[in-house]
């Protein structure tokens, strides 16, 4: 279970073992990575990369150990999976995916404050993604998809981004 503090000003692990159906993937792993940091795992296939990103997003619970980050990161701990979890048959357009993400700000129902539209904005210029705003996600790359992804993820202004293989698909600029 992740932990709130408000007198913390790191992500702190300690003794965090976790894995799946009682076979441990991470063992007895303790670190403190201050906020700032940019860090990325390296080890080969079933070292435990995922398993420790997906406890950090609170997908998977550990099974011992404790996580603590600052309370500020309550609510803005975005997380970009291995694979994508849309249907490519859902028709949204790239500049309607991206806006998805801002729900939780907007609710249901109501229209987009012109400050929100900026933000969509933005993301797509940074991302280049501008020219395929009107275009459906299902017609885009496999590269372009996981730029949208990634921009759903930046729109909402994360504190805390983990990114799971995140250049699969993407060209190497």
């Amino acid at each position: 279970m992740i932990r709130f503090d408000p007198n913390s000003a790191a992500l702190t692990i300690h003794n965090l073992t976790a894995g799946y159906d009682r076979h441990p993937a991470i063992h007895h792993l303790t670190a403190t990575i201050p906020t700032g940091s940019l860090v990325a795992l390296l080890g080969p296939n079933g070292a435990g990369k995922t398993t420790l990103l997906r406890v950090l997003a609170g997908e998977l619970l550990p099974m011992t150990g404790q996580i603590t980050v600052p309370a500020l990161w309550r609510g803005r701990i975005a997380y970009l999976p291995q694979r994508p979890s849309w249907r490519l048959e859902f028709p949204l357009t790239v500049e309607e995916a991206i806006a998805l993400a801002l729900w939780s700000e907007v609710g249901f129902w109501r229209p987009f404050p012109p400050s929100l539209r900026a933000r969509i904005e933005e993301v797509l210029t940074l991302l280049e993604l501008a020219p395929f705003a009107r275009r459906p996600i299902s017609h885009l790359s496999g590269g372009q998809q996981q730029r949208v992804r990634f921009a759903q993820l930046l729109i909402r202004s994360p504190a805390l981004l983990l990114l799971d293989e995140p250049f699969t698909a993407l060209d190497p600029p």
